[in-house]
């Protein structure tokens, strides 16, 4: 089954869609210019692939719930999921223990017949307004946009009487999280939610006193008691920026909650490698509904954690992992990636397929990893489904076309309710929003 932008869009219409985003960004984020490869319009998927993302949202919700109480219960999982190297991540890991992520975003590979399989569990979320953009230039229905379920869950918790706080910083990494949170606040407010932007200028003049979380900038002074953050948890817990320590303090004292959580073992690809770990079969059999169960059964691609004796599925048996280097290259489909809440890790930095080394570079890979870190998984690599494309690339204004286009969506999650799902596609490299690639919206309401 496969799925296009059938019939080829010209240049005259790719042009009026990247005039309607740019008019849009002209008034939510005024300087940005439409800087991604734009189609003209929305993606369409298949509907058994739509159905299985929709149904991952209270998955989700059991399968974070269940992580949390199988953190705190199993001294050898916290062990293995809690980074030591600052003790600000042990006093997250402690703070606010009822809390899960409630708007986490799943990367997804859909796999050659386009069965959705989440490959990354992403807590710290970005990304956020170009769909919402899109799909006002698209001219789609609003109703499940993640703009509107946002400001709805702000409503149904009862976050209306005091901003919530978007927080965003500089950091050379995810420069373009800046100009997302701009115009994804001025979109929530369009909506109506309650919300204020947090950013670089802000945070000198945060401050915590007498139970009270301020920003104190002049023209710019509000008390928050939540907030979302669109900064990795690392520069948070690690006081990357100036002006931290007040959120920090108020967040370890209960006085602040943050909408995914500031606890740093959910942000680890482990926790994949530990859905499928036989020795907690019978826990996360106990702690999630049956529903819930068979949903995440089909969507976590196999994830083993890289340590010695570690093994791996190969074709109905199982192999010590340091033997994948003995298959022929076509055959050692598998990549590695580094667990998580680091600079390294985001941004699929660490991403490396295995199939790609010869036999003597894979050997070597693996082998570093394990004996020198930094921790990592090995997780079965997802052929994605192939299609092809037409974009207007934003530096030439040219027309591109793509056949044989891998794909990757990134599903937004609000409070277990599926929002916007954004598409990327390229024909370049596996971790497809690396290079030459197109970024649209999926039509939740297509045929």
């Amino acid at each position: 089954m496969s799925s296009t932008l059938a019939p080829s869009p010209t240049l005259e219409s790719l042009l009026d869609r990247r005039d309607r985003v740019q008019a849009l960004l002209d008034r939510h984020n005024p300087g940005r210019k439409v800087d991604w490869m734009l189609s003209d319009r929305p993606w369409r998927i298949p509907p058994h692939c739509l159905e299985r993302i929709e149904r991952a949202g209270p998955a989700m919700h059991a399968f974070y719930r269940a992580a949390q109480q199988i953190f705190h219960d199993t001294p050898w999982v916290r062990q293995l999921t809690e980074k030591r190297y600052h003790p600000n991540y042990r006093r997250f890991n402690d703070s606010q223990p009822e809390a899960i992520p409630l708007n986490p975003r799943p990367d997804i590979v859909p796999d050659a017949d386009w069965n959705p399989k989440f490959v990354e569990l992403e807590i710290t979320v970005g990304g956020r307004s170009d769909s919402e953009l899109m799909r006002q230039a698209y001219g789609l229905p609003g109703d499940k946009s993640s703009v509107k379920l946002y400001a709805e869950m702000l409503r149904r918790r009862g976050l209306t009487n005091q901003p919530v706080a978007i927080l965003c910083a500089h950091h050379p990494t995810y420069a373009e999280l800046m100009d997302d949170a701009r115009c994804y606040v001025s979109l929530l407010q369009e909506a109506g939610a309650n919300v204020e932007a947090l950013l670089e200028e802000d945070l000198p003049y945060l401050s915590y006193r007498d139970g009270k979380m301020q920003c104190l900038r002049p023209g710019h002074r509000f008390e928050f008691t939540h907030f979302d953050r669109l900064i990795d948890l690392f520069e948070l817990a690690e006081l990357a920026h100036l002006g931290m320590r007040p959120l920090l303090d108020a967040y370890l004292d209960g006085a602040v909650q943050e909408m995914n959580t500031c606890k740093q073992f959910f942000d680890e690809k482990i926790w994949m490698a530990l859905f499928w770990d036989c020795r907690l079969q019978d826990r996360w059999r106990r702690l999630i509904d049956d529903v819930s169960h068979e949903v995440l059964s089909q969507i976590i691609p196999r994830t083993i954690l890289l340590a010695p004796g570690a093994e791996v599925p190969i074709d109905g048996r199982w192999l010590p992992f340091e033997r994948l280097a003995e298959l022929p290259d076509e055959e050692r489909r598998f990549v590695t990636k580094e667990s998580g809440t680091s600079e390294t890790a985001a941004a699929a930095q660490s991403f490396v397929v295995l199939s790609q080394m010869g036999r003597d570079e894979a050997a070597e890979h693996l082998t570093n990893l394990v004996e020198n870190g930094p921790p990592s998984v090995l997780q079965e690599l997802v052929e994605s489904t192939k299609v092809e494309f037409t974009g207007l690339d934003p530096d030439t204004q040219q027309v591109v076309h793509q056949t044989g286009a891998r794909v990757k969506m990134s599903a937004f999650y609000i409070d277990g309710a599926l929002g916007d799902v954004l598409f990327i596609s390229s024909n370049r490299q596996y971790a497809v929003h690396n290079e030459g690639y197109l970024e649209t919206v999926v039509d939740r309401n297509g045929e």
